[in-house]
């Protein structure tokens, strides 16, 4: 059985840059569209935009997550998984420290910090800010990928669909009992495997590039965002705020039925390598890619600092109401990438975005 490798410079590489990409464009959106989003009024314009962007922005970070497993679990199984996790926790870990510290000084400077014993929580959980999970649940994630390496690499593909198949049960119903429960994840390392089934996922739809029609990958997203907008709205006077938790949740799956068709779409898209695909890698898609880290880290001191000075989907001075949520996420992916490329020309802070 073939591995699945990162190419160099070839369409497989340009297609997954791509997919990062789109994937750190749409966390831009969620984070965009979260605030008014989450004041309910089902007369006002600006919520429902708000509603359907976020909810058909919620494959983000799963993207991310399975463009990942593509290149790290199609690397060859008998590498030392020590050096592997050694190599990746010196790449990581220097930035998780570092926007750790930075997020934490720009919460003590706007709003204070809370309690040592309750800022030693949300460090332990991985939540020093609210988007920080997801590096914490990577620095996780590098423990399981040699033993996930070996299991998809097993002749019996059997086992590989098997281990897909755990992950699409338990991933969900673990989500619902927690939101029912309202309970939370103790540390970091109780959320990686969660994220299993888009790791592994994104490995086998690319190495396997299972033959569902077209319509079926454009037709299932649109019904699962339309489904996860009502259910908002029907279900909020039960459940209150914790609705949006239920409905959008990329452990639910609406949700991943969502990622699955997106990325299987992109890959039926992007297949043949068009020329467009590669020039756009050639001429900066690439060196965008390299700092899709510094995006995702950077994006909420964007929101905040806009916000700060009035500018925001919650403020009249952007565009008319409806049109502030993507004018205002497109004005932040653009300062992230902007201020990240910059960043990435410094040497020594290179590991920071990159």
């Amino acid at each position: 059985m073939g591995q699945v490798m990162e190419g160099s410079g070839g369409g497989r590489l340009a297609e997954l840059d791509l997919m990062r990409i789109l994937g750190a464009m749409a966390v831009v959106m969620v984070h965009v569209s979260a605030m008014p989003a989450a004041i309910f009024d089902t007369a006002n314009a600006t919520w429902w935009t708000a509603n359907a962007l976020n909810a058909a922005s919620r494959w983000g970070n799963a993207l991310i997550i399975m463009a990942a497993g593509v290149i790290l679990l199609g690397r060859p199984a008998d590498k030392d998984p020590f050096q592997f996790v050694r190599g990746r926790f010196m790449r990581l870990l220097p930035a998780v420290v570092f926007w750790t510290a930075f997020y934490l000084l720009l919460r003590w400077t706007t709003v204070g910090l809370p309690p040592a014993r309750e800022l030693g929580i949300e460090l332990l959980r991985g939540v020093p800010y609210y988007h920080m999970w997801f590096l914490y649940m990577m620095l996780g994630m590098y423990l399981a990928i040699p033993l996930l390496r070996a299991l998809v690499n097993l002749s019996d593909v059997r086992l590989h669909y098997y281990l897909l198949g755990l992950c699409a049960v338990l991933t969900p119903i673990e989500g619902l009992t927690r939101v029912v429960l309202d309970m939370s994840h103790a540390s970091f390392l109780g959320l990686f495997p969660i994220y299993f089934i888009y790791l592994v996922g994104g490995y086998l739809l690319y190495r396997d590039r299972p033959a569902v029609p077209i319509w079926v990958l454009i037709l299932m997203p649109c019904v699962c965002i339309l489904l996860e907008v009502v259910g908002v709205v029907a279900l909020y006077p039960a459940f209150g705020e914790s609705v949006f938790k239920l409905m959008y949740t990329n452990r639910g799956p609406l949700v991943m039925v969502s990622t699955f068709c997106v990325f299987l779409l992109l890959l039926r898209l992007l297949e043949t390598s068009p020329r467009w695909l590669l020039v756009w890698h050639r001429k900066g898609g690439e060196a965008l890619t390299r700092v899709t880290l510094g995006i995702y880290v950077l994006h909420p001191f964007w929101i905040d600092l806009l916000a700060r000075n009035g500018i925001g989907p919650l403020y009249a001075s952007v565009a008319p109401a409806p049109l502030a949520v993507p004018l205002t996420a497109l004005l932040v992916f653009t300062l992230s990438a902007a201020s990240s490329l910059a960043i990435g020309r410094i040497p020594l802070l290179l590991r920071l975005v990159n």
